[in-house]
């Protein structure tokens, strides 16, 4: 997977994260960022105009923006379909952080493809999601 450099303005996030930082790890994340620099590389892939969509990554690249970083090293992904850009992100948000339970239940459902919805390694993780109350919130 090709490398890069890019501003982080340039990045764009997707339109449904279910991950979530509180305000307040938030905040260390960015004064960490300001002390040592990003210390993981986010995962995007290219779109129109000099512009990057996100696929893992997104506080660190919010983040990167809040503490004036003008350039960040970003893995550049090819993905071929939205079932593999979302996988990828349940995938990676896997290991770090809250997931809003409801949001991401609805990403892992909108995935199709059933190889995409194995490589997310949530299958044990969606199942704690009460879909009973869910299908009365959506």
């Amino acid at each position: 997977m090709p490398i890069g450099i890019v501003n982080p303005k340039d990045c764009l996030a997707q339109k449904v994260n279910a991950r979530y930082f509180k305000p307040e790890k938030f905040k260390l994340l960015v004064e960490n960022i300001k002390k040592q620099g990003l210390g993981s590389v986010p995962l995007v892939y290219q779109i129109d105009n000099g512009k990057y969509k996100i696929i893992s990554g997104h506080h660190r690249i919010e983040a990167a923006r809040e503490a004036g970083l003008e350039h960040i090293l970003v893995l550049i992904d090819n993905p071929k379909s939205n079932d593999e850009i979302v996988s990828k992100q349940l995938s990676y948000n896997s290991l770090v952080g809250q997931d809003d339970q409801v949001i991401l239940a609805q990403l892992f459902n909108s995935i199709k493809d059933i190889d995409f919805k194995v490589a997310t390694g949530l299958d044990s993780e969606i199942k704690k999601v009460d879909y009973v109350s869910l299908n009365s919130k959506v």
